[in-house]
């Protein structure tokens, strides 16, 4: 839920008009960023995808994961803007096969990593998000 909750300000910083679009459609975390984070990626993309973001994460940490899902979501903007709740279930759910597809909605895997590398989050922003959302410890 934490990482969830920073993804979410980020998106609404990055993306302000598709992350508004979603709110305004009544898109629920669980249909999309929770599925994404919480299988790192495999269970919504291609493999050959996951497979290069599973190396940027090695390489730059778990901070990839907000990078490569805003990228994705800004590369896909203009498309997602154009669809209502159900369309938007309809296209994520698709995505798993872009590989398999002859219409391919996915932008070229490695144009998605290069924006994702692109993406700068301050590292203060970062630390701060993290720390804005971090889980209360329970009293015993």
């Amino acid at each position: 839920m934490q990482y969830t909750s920073m993804f979410k300000e980020l998106f609404r910083e990055q993306i302000p008009e598709l992350s508004e679009h979603f709110e305004n459609e009544g898109i629920p975390d669980q249909l999309w960023i929770q599925k994404w984070f919480m299988s790192f990626f495999l269970y919504s993309f291609p493999l050959g995808l996951c497979i290069r973001i599973w190396d940027n994460l090695l390489s730059y940490g778990t901070r990839f994961l907000f990078n490569v899902s805003l990228s994705i979501l800004f590369l896909l903007k203009d498309q997602l803007l154009e669809l209502d709740f159900e369309k938007i279930n309809e296209f994520f759910t698709i995505l798993k096969d872009d590989e398999h597809l002859e219409h391919k909605y996915l932008p070229p895997f490695e144009d998605i990593i290069e924006q994702a590398q692109e993406i700068d989050i301050p590292h203060e922003r970062f630390k701060e998000l993290f720390n804005k959302f971090k889980p209360v410890p329970k009293e015993p």
